[in-house]
């Protein structure tokens, strides 16, 4: 993978590149600040990159999706299967928080992937949305 800012190949994607950014590609899965973005107090949540990749390389600001809170709408919530190496997670995505977010500033590590397949599910739950 390609750092955004200094274009270095990043071999292992689960650590910053030599400049301080964090790789970031569709369908992954951080671990974000998202405090004041979402509500008054420090938030620390997962998140899914939604943001095409040749957005992601040259853009210091990646578009995702949060993850869902107890005050979520159920109509807008979407459970999800992603993956690491070393295992599958769980997710609870609420596509109705979608946002912008400053790449360096607000991804703290890399969580894992969605699959093809559970991408695909989300993109639907969005066009739910849309349409």
């Amino acid at each position: 993978m390609t750092c955004s800012s200094c274009k270095q190949i990043v071999t292992n994607v689960k650590k910053r590149c030599s400049c301080g950014r964090i790789p970031a590609k569709r369908a992954d899965v951080f671990l974000a600040k998202l405090n004041h973005l979402m509500h008054d107090e420090e938030w620390v949540g997962p998140v899914v990159v939604i943001q095409n990749n040749t957005g992601n390389l040259h853009s210091p600001t990646v578009q995702i999706i949060a993850s869902s809170t107890p005050d979520s709408h159920p109509l807008f919530v979407k459970e999800l299967t992603g993956y690491s190496a070393e295992s599958q997670f769980k997710l609870s995505m609420d596509v109705s928080k979608i946002m912008t977010i400053d790449k360096q500033a607000r991804l703290l590590e890399p969580l894992g992937k969605l699959s093809k397949h559970m991408m695909s599910q989300l993109e639907d739950k969005l066009k739910e949305l849309i349409y």
